[in-house]
């Protein structure tokens, strides 16, 4: 049974030079802020997923259950998380 899940994409994994132009507009409640260790960074929502877009890359935390069935009652299994992703 999978729930949380959290994800890590490295600046240097992104090949798309649009990457944060398409990502930006799929997120809801977009807050923006600067400091001197992280630079700018973004943060936002795709569904119950909050993502976190650094200059060094984007973090995506939440429950791959509730994002795929709307709650976290229902469970995912592997073959099912698998199939979602890929």
């Amino acid at each position: 049974m999978y729930d949380t899940v959290n994800l890590w994409l490295a600046k240097e994994d992104i090949s798309n030079k649009d990457y944060f132009a398409e990502l930006c507009c799929c997120l809801t409640d977009i807050t923006v802020w600067h400091n001197e260790k992280q630079g700018h960074s973004y943060r936002g929502k795709l569904k119950n997923y909050i993502v976190s877009v650094y200059e060094s890359g984007t973090s995506l935390k939440g429950s791959l259950a509730k994002y795929y069935f709307g709650n976290n009652i229902e469970t995912l299994t592997m073959e099912t998380t698998q199939t979602m992703l890929f």
